[in-house]
């Protein structure tokens, strides 16, 4: 379950951070408007905005939706662009919305797969120390089944020591002349 985890942060992690690099050469926006109720999702300038408007008396009939593309902007939810966020309300509608750098977005998403990549790499250190990869107790005693933990032993790969006829081909094709 964690693996699955992991892949799915990671697949999203990449995805946000493709459009964060994107955001800088194109400034994009999606919205909902039923006529009463209208949704948007801006990018531009690495960061995202998000924004809701409820209107009291409805402007149109019927959903619509819609795309914009244009040169790269900063989403802006007023007149200034230090505001993060912004809540709004008049006797015709309300308003509110939220501005976030990529890099909020990212940084929780990267969390899982730097885990991931943390726990392999301690497991394969353990194997390749002797020791069990699931609760590192020592194995030179027994070295086919963790008496701690009940693990079965997967062997490391031998290392070149352990293996004379590969250090004797290197040495071989190192000693002999090149042509």
């Amino acid at each position: 379950m964690f693996n699955l985890a992991a892949a799915m942060s990671l697949v999203l992690c990449v995805a946000t951070a493709v459009q964060w690099a994107r955001s800088y050469w194109v400034s994009e926006s999606c919205y909902r408007d039923d006529g009463t109720r209208g949704y948007e999702v801006r990018a531009g300038q690495g960061s995202v905005s998000f924004s809701t408007i409820v209107r009291k008396v409805a402007r149109t009939s019927g959903t619509k939706w819609g795309f914009h593309r244009q040169s790269p902007v900063y989403p802006l939810l007023g007149g200034d662009g230090r505001v993060w966020h912004m809540r709004y309300q008049s006797e015709t509608f309300r308003f509110s919305g939220i501005i976030l750098p990529y890099a909020l977005i990212v940084a929780p998403l990267s969390i899982l797969p730097v885990a991931w990549l943390l726990v392999g790499r301690r497991a394969r250190r353990r194997t390749a120390a002797g020791r069990c990869h699931a609760c590192g107790y020592d194995l030179r005693a027994s070295p086919d089944r963790c008496p701690e933990c009940g693990t079965p032993n997967e062997p490391a790969p031998p290392s070149d020591q352990e293996r004379p006829e590969r250090v004797a081909a290197s040495t071989d094709r190192a000693a002999s002349p090149s042509r």
